[in-house]
């Protein structure tokens, strides 16, 4: 090998985690929004074949990327994050539950900063990982970006502050 290594970066599909349910600001029953998550757990995992339908009373929410594609996120709380230059975690300020961010979005994270817009941070991320389909990474760069909104982790923006 030579003395210049290219280093490959690798996709995982980014998540945010913690020791407790983290709620989103939207939840009106932490037990369907938990029996959500274990559908979702046990559907990846390939033990339910279908989607089990549980009634929700907020309905579903359509999001339209052109809403998104031009604001600025920007992360909120900043005092409450820890970014140890691989990955970021932080206290929750609401419940002062830990949260952990995989590699994948930590690097999304620090993104959004207020002077990036989405489509700027989904233009990075088709260059960080390229080798993942188009579709697949808008699919799953703006799915943690909603979730990081509705977990009121980050903010959106018209316009650069």
């Amino acid at each position: 090998m030579t003395g210049a290594r290219t280093l490959r970066r690798r996709f995982d599909p980014p998540v945010v985690a913690t020791i407790f349910p983290l709620r989103s600001r939207y939840a009106e029953d932490l037990s369907k929004e938990l029996v959500d998550t274990l559908v979702d757990v046990l559907s990846e995992k390939k033990y339910l074949t279908k989607k089990i339908p549980i009634p929700d009373s907020q309905g579903a929410r359509e999001i339209n990327l052109e809403d998104y594609i031009r604001r600025y996120p920007v992360r909120k709380h900043r005092w409450n994050w820890i970014d140890d230059g691989e990955r970021i975690g932080g206290v929750h300020p609401d419940t002062a539950l830990p949260f952990f961010i995989n590699r994948s979005g930590s690097r999304i994270c620090r993104l959004c900063d207020g002077r990036n817009t989405t489509g700027d941070i989904l233009f990075q991320a088709q260059k960080m990982w390229g080798s993942v389909p188009r579709a697949v990474l808008l699919d799953r760069v703006m799915s943690f970006i909603l979730l990081l909104d509705e977990l009121d982790l980050i903010g959106f923006a018209r316009k650069c502050t």
